[in-house]
């Protein structure tokens, strides 16, 4: 593998010469530092979705693909969609 500090972005915090194997501890310090305590790497997939619906003009098949979920029905509850988007 190599020097992993070249590859890895996240070291292990316990070993220099090994990639981190859980972000938990990282993303936990970073947004409660940010103000951001609420905040969770789940949020991402919502915003992911809403943006790629309302700014990409994405369908919902295509939202539903990429977040690799199983059915269009599961990915309708993170496509938050403004009324005028549905009007158009």
């Amino acid at each position: 593998m190599g020097d992993p500090s070249a590859c890895c972005l996240f070291l292990s915090p316990t070993s220099e010469l090994t990639p981190t194997q859980n972000l938990h501890m990282s993303w936990n310090t970073a947004r409660t530092k940010a103000g951001l305590a609420w905040f969770r790497v789940h949020e991402f997939r919502h915003q992911y979705a809403s943006r790629m619906i309302l700014d990409g003009n994405s369908d919902i098949l295509a939202v539903s693909t990429l977040l690799g979920h199983s059915s269009v029905r599961q990915s309708k509850r993170y496509s938050y969609l403004t009324k005028s988007h549905m009007v158009e």
